[in-house]
Formats: structure tokens, C-alpha cells, sequence
């Protein structure tokens, strides 16, 4: 799935650039501050500030034109959600946007606490699954982190100076991509993994489904043998 949508105000939105907006908000995370606290606005600000100093493509942006940017993606993406489960289906085509939407919705969630309609033992079960997804992501992170101090502390001794790193646009898409690319190959590995066990699942209900037709054939085939020997019988 790809949404390609066009705001009024002074620039349009591409894919590329909702791509870009998403691997901010994970890197920056504006949802790990409580809702309608200065934390939380700085950190909208944040993501705005770094959209700002990317050189291509181009954004110019407002804490409030993000904001309604991700807000129109999310219900856009639930909407599109809601309606493969209701059809019990599985996209086979999932895009980095998809992946991005979905991590950021489900820390979205996990950080408002809103609960789906399902009994409490789901309830419990998605928590746990958003926690451990959130953990893993957190893992990921530090683990690129290292390896990008590591790789400026040997740039700075092979150099021989101490040089003071400051992250440009440049620097910028290269570590988002980077790291958005380990994510987005183990949550594609997740969502495969889930399309997999829904696939064995319907393969167990239709061996399920003919088992019981042929007990039942097979219990009509006795019965039409029972009669035909009564028949035979009676005739005698």
C-alpha cells in the first residue's frame, strides 16, 4: 500500500517524503513524552527542525503541519487494517511506509493506552507483543549507535585530531536509512511470519472441515449399506 496525499499549504507530500517523516518520528519517538506536555511539543519540534535541514527532497514544515501529517497517515492506515481483518486477509505487498506506520502507531497506542474491543486476555497479549516489538526496536537502535560512535572515534584517531560531531542532512538520512533497513527486513520477517501461521491455520480448519465430510459420508455410506441388508432381508 502507498498513500500519496496533498495538503493545502506550502508544499505537497510524497512517499518519499512521508518515508522520511516516519523514520524522524521513530528516531526522535515524540510519543515516549505524555500527551499535551512541553516534552512531547518539544520533540514534535524536533522531528520538524531535522525535516527541515534535509536537502532532498525538500520540506517546509510547522510542528503543526507534522503533527496533521501523521495524524491523516495513522487513520488512513487503521482504515486499511480494520478492513483486511474484517476480510480476513493478509496484504502480500507491504511497503518501508507500511512498516514505519505500523511501529509508530503501536507506540502511539502503547504510550495513550487506548485498548481495542476485545476480551481482556487479548488485551493483555497485544500489550505484551507491543512491549516486546518496542524493546526489540530499542535494541536495534543502540546497536547502530555503536556502530556509528565506533566508526566516528576511528575516523578522529586515524585523523589524529578530536573532531566535534554534529549530525548534517546528510548524516542524517544516511543513519535513518540504515537503521530503518534492519527494521524494516525483522518486522517484515514478523509480518511474514504472522501471514505464515494465518496460511496454516485456514490449511488446519479446511483438513478439519474434510475430515468431518468424510466421517459423514462415510457414516451415510454405512447407513445406505444397513438399509439395503434390512431390504434384503425383509424381502426374504
Amino acid at each position: 500500500m502507498h498513500f500519496v496525499f496533498r495538503i493545502k499549504g506550502p508544499m505537497e507530500w510524497s512517499t518519499t517524503h512521508d518515508v522520511l517523516l516516519c523514520r524522524e518520528m521513530l528516531a526522535v519517538n515524540p510519543f515516549s513524552a505524555k500527551r499535551k506536555t512541553t516534552q512531547r511539543a518539544k520533540l514534535w519540534e524536533t522531528v520538524a527542525n531535522n525535516l527541515e535541514d534535509i536537502d532532498t527532497p525538500k520540506f517546509k514544515v510547522t510542528v503543526r503541519s507534522v503533527r496533521d501529517r501523521y495524524s491523516l497517515l495513522a487513520k488512513k492506515y487503521r482504515k486499511q487494517m480494520q478492513s483486511e481483518k474484517k476480510a480476513s486477509r493478509i496484504s502480500p505487498e507491504i511497503s518501508e511506509l507500511d512498516v514505519l506506520l505500523e511501529e509508530l502507531i503501536a507506540l502511539e497506542d502503547l504510550s495513550e493506552g487506548e485498548k481495542e474491543n476485545e476480551n481482556e486476555e487479548k488485551n493483555k497479549k497485544a500489550d505484551q507483543d507491543r512491549a516486546k516489538a518496542v524493546d526489540i526496536r530499542k535494541k536495534a537502535m543502540e546497536k547502530l549507535s555503536d556502530t556509528q560512535m565506533r566508526k566516528s572515534q576511528e575516523g578522529d584517531e586515524s585523523s589524529g585530531a578530536k573532531k566535534k560531531f554534529r549530525r548534517s542532512s546528510g548524516d542524517t538520512v544516511a543513519y535513518l536509512k540504515e537503521r530503518n533497513d534492519a527494521e524494516f527486513e525483522l518486522r517484515k520477517e514478523e509480518l511474514e511470519f504472522k501471514k505464515k501461521q494465518h496460511e496454516d491455520d485456514m490449511k488446519k480448519q479446511e483438513a478439519a472441515a474434510k475430515r468431518q465430510d468424510d466421517m459423514i459420508n462415510l457414516m451415510a455410506q454405512q447407513n445406505q449399506m444397513m438399509m439395503n441388508l434390512m431390504s434384503n432381508v425383509i424381502k426374504k
